[in-house]
């Protein structure tokens, strides 16, 4: 009897070492070519390396990998996956993008080992620096758009290599061998692909994680070993969608900070050599815990960040220097139920658009940064790593609003 015991966990262990990645939201059909055969997909279907995907009229699904990359694909796309392997010492992604649109947003492989991940099309190779890719193949064109970080696209016809930077993307022919030419994203070109990626009720924002119960991967962030612990919640847990909560007595006005199309346009040089108001904005972080969104806590425990925390600062676009003051993040509970607020100060330099936030007061630690964005700089997006006196800590990114 424990012979056949362990005869069952050898095999299972052995299905789930082959399993890479899982389908965590799915509307319409699709299916998988898998050694010859061909497998029709629902949510919850696991891929293999080297299976190939097909999907069908209106359909659009999103692929959660073990390193937390996550794929979305549109209809009538075809996806492969080349290569994938995510141990401690040897970690590597590629995909084929055969047809169809796609948004990449990559996980643990793009940071531990951005030169291992690959995308590939007829006519590019796509080298990640970044985090957030769309690639758009149909009628013998192709897009490639960067909405997050930087990304190198060479065309393998004639080697021409480029940078294409947030807010940049390419356009050309397939087999093509002319000068790729670098473009400014319009806020139309990511609207009319977000209608085609977007499943409706999973948020069109991609930030799809694991439950953090069972991930370890996430917990424990300097080991990216995936273990038969986290390897089975791929394939049996279900995957929660992080939504931002909605305090509805807050007097807030920060909607639109979960819309990604809203931090790719940057606020233009015109808009700083022509204004002289004064502008308040508040902020939010994100409530999920990562190895670059976290709180230490009055107990010195790393924590995720209290979803009520907000971040807030009053810009005076009429100063050469020193225009941003009242910085502060306040922090509703840091344990045993106290409150915390740190306190910050910064400037804008020139008519860049970027910000160095510097902490204030017993408020000590990094230099923040942030990028404003919008015609006339409506949206902010940064990171700080801020401590108080007794080591509160909030390290993480956070995207706030005009007000």
């Amino acid at each position: 009897m424990k012979r056949i015991i362990l005869i069952l966990l050898f095999i299972s262990n052995l299905l789930l070492a082959n399993n890479i990645g899982k389908i965590v939201a799915l509307s319409g059909e699709a299916t998988i070519l898998r050694e010859g055969k061909i497998i029709q997909v629902n949510k919850d279907s696991v891929f293999e390396k080297e299976d190939t995907l097909n999907t069908k009229d209106n359909t659009k699904l999103q692929i959660l990998f073990l390193d937390d990359t996550i794929i979305s694909v549109g209809q009538n796309s075809t996806l492969k996956i080349n290569e994938y392997l995510f141990e401690e010492k040897n970690t590597k992604a590629e995909f084929s993008m055969a047809r169809g649109i796609f948004r990449t947003i990559t996980g643990k492989i793009g940071k531990i080992a951005p030169e291992n991940f690959k995308l590939k099309t007829k006519t590019a190779s796509i080298g990640i620096r970044g985090t957030q890719i769309i690639t758009v193949i149909e009628d013998n064109n192709e897009k490639i758009f960067c909405t997050e970080g930087q990304i190198e696209v060479k065309n393998n016809l004639t080697k021409d290599t480029v940078i294409v930077n947030k807010g940049e993307f390419l356009s050309f022919k397939e087999n093509s061998t002319e000068k790729l030419n670098i473009q400014e994203i319009k806020q139309n070109d990511i609207q009319e692909i977000n209608k085609n990626i977007a499943i409706k009720e999973n948020l069109p924002i991609d930030n799809i994680s694991l439950p953090t119960e069972t991930t370890d991967i996430t917990k424990e962030q300097n080991s990216p070993i995936p273990t038969n612990k986290t390897l089975a919640s791929l394939e049996n847990k279900e995957t929660v969608i992080n939504i931002p909560s909605t305090d509805n007595s807050s007097t807030d006005n920060l909607s639109g900070l979960d819309d990604n199309n809203n931090f790719i346009t940057r606020t233009p040089a015109s808009f700083f050599n022509s204004t002289n108001s004064t502008a308040s904005y508040i902020g939010s972080f994100p409530t999920e815990l990562s190895s670059s969104n976290y709180m230490v806590n009055s107990s010195r425990e790393t924590v995720a960040i209290p979803s009520d925390t907000r971040i807030s600062m009053d810009i005076d676009f009429a100063k050469s220097n020193n225009q941003i003051s009242n910085g502060k993040v306040n922090i509703s509970d840091v344990g045993n139920g106290m409150g915390k607020t740190l306190t910050f100060e910064g400037e804008i330099h020139g008519n860049s658009g970027n910000l160095s936030l510097y902490p204030r007061g017993e408020t000590h630690g990094d230099t923040g940064s942030a990028k404003l964005y919008g015609d006339t700089a409506n949206y902010m997006q940064g990171n700080i790593n801020f401590k108080s006196s007794d080591n509160v800590e909030i390290n993480s990114e956070f995207n706030a609003k005009k007000q």
